[in-house]
């Protein structure tokens, strides 16, 4: 990933992302770094679980050419939730 030197991670419930939102974001990206760990937004994921379907797009910020032209991305998650007692 060191072509890239911060990613954006952007959620919409549309496909022509007019109500997108970045959710999450990813600096320091460094040369020879294989692995990119993003760092989520204090955004409330609600609306998105509820859909059966959503979209996502990953922007960044260029620092040097792709050395590929096809590069296949592997998403590997974990999710934490807090949950708050009912008054």
């Amino acid at each position: 990933f060191g072509f890239v030197s911060t990613l954006t991670f952007k959620l919409s419930e549309n496909e022509d992302y007019s109500d997108s939102k970045i959710i999450a974001t990813a600096t320091g990206i460094e040369k020879g770094d294989t692995e990119v760990i993003f760092t989520i937004n204090n955004e409330t994921l609600d609306q998105y679980i509820e859909l059966s379907t959503f979209y996502y797009s990953i922007y960044g910020t260029v620092e040097s050419p792709m050395p590929v032209n096809v590069l296949a991305l592997i998403l590997k998650s974990k999710v934490g939730f807090t949950v708050k007692p009912l008054n």
